[in-house]
């Protein structure tokens, strides 16, 4: 019932004028000491059932009282004729008081009777009032940032009267706590005073210059008539110390029983909890479909706070980790058992665990250039084609820059193995259209596939942008003929444009992620004429190298600056190459004439004047001889996608920034951090291994200097 917006009278006063009690009078009575009796008004005190176990006052059995008047809590007299007292009666929750702690297993203990999480250890130190206060300030402890100074009423709930230093060796609180152990003013073994953060006012309700203590050990107070040091008022008693100051100027406490002064009280904090609940245990673990001598991440995702954990794998293996990982050597199914517990409770579940084996088929698709059925050395892989693994389900892969394609942990089972088909190729290894592999002892391997077309050539590209051209007869798609490309293929008509459909005759911008050989197919293009337009043009090429000179033009009035071609950065040739393309400024439109006989419209050769200009950059931030960095925070779509399991994440910074890239799923969870750290100006790639991962499609996302994007990307097995 105590209110602490009360104040305490003088001890010496004579009047009740004014008073300001530590309770509710609108409901409530209060008496004041008999002045004609010898009593002070702050003898007051209300008595209850409360007896302390040891004694006080040199060996008094004691019990412990409420005075509302002066706002204390104290052990007195229990026993006539020493003293008399107010009582107040009360019926009802005979329950009411009684703690049901439970020990968090984190240095915490909970009350379930309050809904108070307390802190298991103090600060184990004595600290002023205000700097008690600044220890509970942004406190973490035990994963909870909420932390506060008690109140009074709260550290007075944890009070354990049945225990006493004298009587059970330990302070005044469940065994549950650890309190640390002082000496005390008569230099016995003892237990600190703990702060509240309540005031305590005197005399007036604006006097705020001491606080409420509470103490667990003995309450000690000089008193001459019983040799000086002694237990005053018992451990449990609540009183007041000035919140600042110096202990030394108390060397005989203060008041009429010598109340010990510390100033430098200790600390426990404590933090609203709610009801500890009986745990319910759950879990789920990735992969779905571990492989034999897989790592399997086990994720606990109980509910109720659990404190402790305890996982049996099904296989002998046990750990009591939250979220442990593990390993099965064996194929089979397994049963993985989580028990959980807390202060309320247990639980336990299980869950199925199934191991398969697993194997890895891979091998490359080359240019069997001999069609003799081996993959010799001087025979290239040819990358963008399509390889099919047929079981219960369909999974496919393109072939990489060198050729080279692999289906990697490949569930025990029998398969169909398989290429895309293509006009114009036959394959010659092997010979049957498919491959029938069968997973079980045998767990690796290579299949090559050899491919020949008579019309077929290869040309090499370099890695980032090439300017090239089609040197065979062939109208195609982009994605068909480079599909290692990651780029649009860029044509110029003053400014450039993104075509789907490469044509002969024109040039066009594309990047690489590698130096790499293209292959492609169509008959040998003998001759061609070219469309040019006035000022810059991209042309193409024949299926053989061309001298400038021999080229013709429409009309004689047409003149052409320097050809510049393109290898990192501009050159002036005079030769022009199959597979290039090349960049040429035309004084006016018309047409130019391209014969691989060298034979060209004598009247109307060409005529080349050097005038100095230099063509066009590259699209996007190029790699020409400036080295010019990216002017913009870029995120560009990963290459190949779909994929399996591997693919390139490609970004640019402009300056150098702290740069965040991570995958995550559809639901929002990270699955990998691919870069987390400062990373220089201009443009990078990072390797992304989904192997780990289902099919599906997925979320990538850099942050870095104000700049955010989310992009796609797929998985397909």
């Amino acid at each position: 019932l105590i209110l602490f917006s009360g104040a305490e009278i003088s001890p010496n006063a004579t009047s009740t004028a004014g008073v300001i009690p530590f309770i509710n009078t609108t409901y409530f009575d209060i008496g004041y000491g008999d002045l004609s009796a010898g009593e002070r008004l702050i003898d007051a005190q209300i008595a209850t059932s409360t007896i302390y176990g040891s004694t006080t006052m040199g060996g008094n059995r004691t019990m412990f009282g409420v005075n509302f008047v002066d706002g204390r809590i104290k052990g007195y007299p229990a026993d006539a004729p020493i003293k008399k007292y107010y009582v107040l009666y009360v019926r009802g929750n005979t329950a009411y008081g009684t703690n049901q702690f439970a020990d968090n297993g984190d240095s915490t203990i909970t009350d379930n009777a309050t809904g108070l999480m307390w802190m298991k250890n103090d600060n184990g130190v004595g600290i002023l009032w205000a700097n008690a206060l600044s220890y509970a300030e942004g406190f973490q402890y035990a994963g909870h940032t909420d932390w506060r100074l008690p109140n009074a009423k709260e550290l007075q709930s944890i009070i354990d009267y049945t225990r006493s230093p004298a009587t059970s060796s330990s302070a005044a609180i469940d065994t549950m706590f650890n309190c640390t152990q002082i000496t005390n003013e008569a230099g016995a073994a003892d237990y600190p005073c703990y702060w509240t953060s309540t005031t305590f006012s005197s005399q007036t309700t604006s006097d705020g210059k001491a606080a409420v203590y509470i103490s667990f050990g003995r309450a000690m107070g000089y008193m001459a008539v019983h040799g000086g040091w002694i237990d005053v008022h018992g451990a449990g008693a609540q009183r007041s110390d000035p919140k600042t100051g110096d202990p030394a100027d108390y060397p005989n406490g203060f008041g009429p029983q010598g109340d010990a002064v510390r100033i430098y009280n200790y600390v426990r904090l404590v933090r609203d909890a709610g009801t500890v609940l009986d745990p319910e245990a759950e879990f789920g673990f990735t992969p779905i479909s571990p492989t034999v001598g897989q790592t399997v991440q086990f994720i606990d995702s109980s509910t109720n706070s659990p404190t402790s954990w305890h996982w049996s794998f099904g296989d002998g293996g046990i750990s009591t980790a939250q979220n442990p990982s593990h390993v099965f050597n064996v194929a089979g199914t397994f049963t993985v058992t989580l028990t959980v517990s807390n202060g309320a409770g247990s639980d336990s579940i299980s869950h199925s665990v199934t191991v398969v084996t697993v194997g890895n088929i891979d091998g490359t698709l080359f240019n069997d250039s001999n069609q003799n059925g081996i993959y010799d050395n001087d025979e290239l892989g040819m990358p963008g084609w399509k390889v099919y693994l047929s079981g219960t389900t369909i999974d496919s892969i393109l072939t990489d820059t060198s050729g080279y394609y692999s289906f990697n942990n490949v569930n025990a089972g029998t398969f169909n193995l398989y290429t895309e088909s293509r006009e114009g190729w036959t394959q010659t290894i092997p010979t049957a259209a498919e491959t029938t592999i069968t997973i079980s002892s045998t767990l690796n391997f290579t299949i090559n596939f050899g491919k020949y077309c008579p019309t077929a050539q290869f040309y090499r590209v370099r890695q980032s942008w090439n300017l090239i051209s089609l040197p065979r007869q062939a109208t195609m798609l982009k994605t068909v003929l480079f599909p290692t490309a990651i780029s649009e293929a860029y044509a110029y008509n003053g400014s450039y444009v993104a075509r789907d459909t490469l044509e002969n005759g024109v040039g066009y911008w594309l990047k690489f992620p590698s130096g790499q050989d293209v292959c492609i197919v169509g008959d040998i293009l003998f001759s061609d004429t070219v469309d040019v337009q006035e000022g810059w043009n991209m042309i193409g090429l024949l299926s053989s190298p061309i001298s400038v000179v021999e080229i013709g033009a429409s009309s004689p009035d047409i003149t052409l600056n320097n050809f510049f071609g393109y290898n990192g950065g501009y050159m002036v040739v005079d030769t022009l190459e199959p597979c290039q393309g090349y960049w040429v400024k035309a004084s006016q439109s018309g047409q130019l004439f391209l014969n691989v006989s060298g034979i060209a419209h004598a009247a109307n050769k060409v005529r080349i004047v050097d005038n100095g200009e230099m063509p066009p950059s590259p699209p996007e931030f190029s790699d020409v001889s400036s080295k010019a960095l990216p002017n913009s925070f870029v995120l560009m779509q990963n290459y190949p996608n779909p994929f399996n399991p591997k693919t390139v994440i490609t970004f640019s910074l402009p300056k150098e920034n702290f740069v965040r890239l991570e995958v995550l799923n559809l639901l929002g969870e990270r699955i990998a951090t691919l870069v987390n750290e400062r990373i220089t100006a201009g443009s990078h790639s990072v390797n992304f291994d989904a192997s780990n991962l289902s099919s599906g499609m997925y979320i990538y996302r850099m942050v870095s200097g104000g700049y955010f994007r989310s992009m796609k990307l797929t998985v397909m097995k």
